[in-house]
């Protein structure tokens, strides 16, 4: 176990990194093999040293699954008091609708009898608006100017808000903004994906924790600010929901990729 959480960290900077990525190969694909693998040489440090680094990363892996846990619990015990609707009929063989009971739309995803039975399933229940707990906001499109760590701030996609620890983070100068402010996100925050794919992460709620405070996130991701007295895990909680992420993903438009 100790080496198996020594080489973990080796791997993870930068000089780990580097060295496994040397030796791969793959005219569009980049590939490594076991061989490339097995002659990646790590260092091996006194004693004393690894025991130190060993010990700080059982903490790390150690919080990180007991966050995860924790959070699963929370939606397992969420959804085991109020079980998602299920379907009258299987999708292949579709389902009515009268012209009176179009609302403004005529896309076939926004009248699915599952999210209107989860929608009046939550009303039934007690349920409000997202409006009556959080703030929504989705700032506007910008100029890009990427550059190093050093001169810029961390800025995550859509894709990366739901990684524990982002890949092929991005720096991005506040110059590319009119008002810099509007893309940061701030600890309590619940953010989500506003583009995507409906039947894939769009609207897969993730809570913005103290570590990331401060950090950008582009104009493909929505946020929640939470009203006085609401608690932020509260509201995550709610959206988190599978009832409340079908509806979400049933507001999607677009012709090729799915926004909300």
């Amino acid at each position: 176990e100790a080496i198996r959480a020594y080489a973990l960290v080796f791997m993870k900077t930068p000089t780990g990194r580097a060295l496994l990525r040397r030796g791969k190969s793959g005219s569009v694909i980049d590939h490594l093999t076991t061989a490339d693998i097995a002659a990646t040489p790590v260092p091996i440090l006194p004693i004393e040293m690894r025991q130190e680094i060993v010990e700080i990363a059982g903490q790390s892996i150690h919080a990180a699954a007991e966050a995860r846990i924790r959070l699963r619990n929370l939606l397992a015990a969420q959804e085991a008091n109020l079980p998602v609707p299920g379907r009258s009929r299987i999708l292949s063989r579709g389902w009515t609708m009268q012209s009176g009971g179009l609302h403004g739309r005529i896309d076939a995803a926004y009248y699915d009898p599952l999210v209107t039975a989860a929608r009046a399933q939550l009303a039934a229940t007690g349920g409000v608006r997202c409006g009556e707990i959080a703030q929504a906001s989705l700032p506007t499109r910008y100029k890009r100017y990427y550059v190093s760590g050093a001169f810029g701030r961390p800025i995550l996609s859509g894709r990366q808000i739901l990684q524990i620890e982002p890949i092929n983070l991005r720096f991005v100068s506040d110059r590319s903004f009119r008002e810099p402010d509007r893309y940061v996100i701030r600890s309590g925050m619940t953010i989500f994906g506003a583009d995507g794919r409906a039947e894939g992460g769009q609207g897969t709620a993730a809570l913005v924790t103290q570590d990331r405070s401060g950090w950008l996130a582009s104009n493909h991701v929505m946020r929640l600010v939470p009203h006085s007295g609401v608690r932020p895990g509260a509201v995550w909680l709610a959206v988190a929901a599978r009832q409340s992420k079908a509806q979400i993903n049933a507001l999607s438009f677009g012709s090729v990729v799915d926004q909300v």
